[in-house]
């Protein structure tokens, strides 16, 4: 479900972004207004009431973006960033006309979309395709007698000693092993499989 809305923040931070320049005024945010004018987004000035709504509207949209992305990868800084952009945007729009508010809003915006998408890419429950499946049968081979018997391995616990069917020897996990799947087994147990810790 999550994986729907991956992108909402990078949305909503370049909507924003394009929406602030529409509703930015000459007198008010300058560097705005001008950056505005230049890509062309002069002609909604007659709609500016509209474009401040709009660029609030996509504040939103990257923070909803954001709390979804911590849900998932659990990323603090981030969604702080973001709800301090989104504060100030709307301290500027509902109170206090400080230029700096915006400028810093905006700024904001970017800053945790940024560090979003970098956390995201570095998550790896984020990418369930490149997650391996636990294999649960291992092919237990006798050292002594050569005899392979396939296995089912349990993943509540370890199996720290195995009877060989064949010659009967009691096979022990090696040194450093931590059980005789991880020792003797054609697969390790599923917690090395998953790069944890066996038995932990």
């Amino acid at each position: 479900m999550s994986g729907q809305f991956s992108h909402f923040d990078k949305v909503g931070a370049i909507g924003g972004i394009f929406a602030a320049f529409a509703a930015a005024t000459p007198c008010c945010l300058p560097l705005l207004a001008t950056a505005g004018a230049s890509l062309g987004l002069g002609f909604l000035m007659p709609y500016q009431a509209v474009s401040e709504w709009v660029f609030q509207g996509f504040a939103f949209l990257a923070l909803f973006g954001v709390i979804v992305a911590f849900r998932r990868h659990k990323q603090l800084i981030p969604l702080l960033i973001m709800l301090g952009a989104v504060a100030a945007i709307l301290a500027y729009y509902h109170g206090f006309r400080q230029a700096a508010l915006v400028y810093g809003g905006l700024a904001g915006l970017l800053a945790a979309s940024i560090l979003n998408h970098r956390a995201a890419k570095q998550c790896k429950a984020c990418e369930p395709g490149q997650v391996k499946a636990v294999v649960l049968e291992s092919v237990i081979t006798c050292p002594s007698c050569g005899t392979a018997k396939k296995e089912l391995m349990p993943t509540d616990s370890c199996l720290f000693f195995y009877e060989c069917s064949g010659c009967r020897k009691l096979l022990r996990p090696h040194a450093g092993h931590c059980c005789v799947f991880c020792s003797y087994g054609s697969m390790p147990c599923p917690p090395i499989q998953q790069q944890g810790s066996c038995c932990a």
